[in-house]
């Protein structure tokens, strides 16, 4: 299937997110991330930002937005944690609202995200054996990245709370 032209990119700080995009963002994180990953919690405080850590300064979010969508118009992103030393390589984290996968959404956030960089570094789950919150099954993203562009790093796994990631990485030719 591929992507509608009702999607459009947007581009923002971290900082400038406003509470009702930090609500979407934190829902799709918590309902497409494996219940085994930290759940992405707000305050509870009506109306109000939560604070943000010096360090989120270097922080942008590209995203996916549905034209002549309900309010919540946000059905994925790729947030960009920008070096310190070097701001054209960044960390990232990805998800795409599950009703709204595998429709070319994904790929073309990581374009966006490879024209704003030289180098992409993220962590992957690779096995499939882990479950969303309402219980569904969570299927690696793995050879999407690789299907990217992206290659295996040199750190081929890392174990947290009995979970198996390997460092995918894309670097501009």
């Amino acid at each position: 299937m591929g992507m509608k032209n009702n999607t459009y990119f947007e581009i923002k700080n971290w900082h400038d997110l406003t509470w009702d995009e930090l609500k979407k963002f934190a829902r799709i994180w918590n309902e497409e991330y494996p219940t085994i990953i930290d759940r992405y919690h707000l305050p509870k405080l009506t109306g109000k930002k939560p604070l943000l850590s010096e360090h989120s300064k270097h922080w942008k979010i590209i995203l996916a937005r549905k034209k002549n969508h309900p309010k919540e118009n946000i059905i994925g992103f790729i947030q960009l944690q920008l070096s310190r030393e070097n701001d054209r390589i960044c960390f990232f984290i990805m998800a795409i609202d599950r009703s709204h996968q595998r429709m070319g959404i994904g790929t073309k956030l990581l374009e966006k995200a490879k024209e704003l960089v030289d180098e992409l570094h993220g962590w992957v789950i690779v096995e499939d054996i882990y479950f969303k919150e309402d219980g569904s099954p969570y299927h690696s993203p793995l050879q999407f990245y690789l299907r990217n562009g992206f290659e295996l790093g040199k750190k081929r796994y890392v174990k947290e709370k009995n979970l198996l990631l390997k460092e995918v990485i894309w670097r501009k030719q």
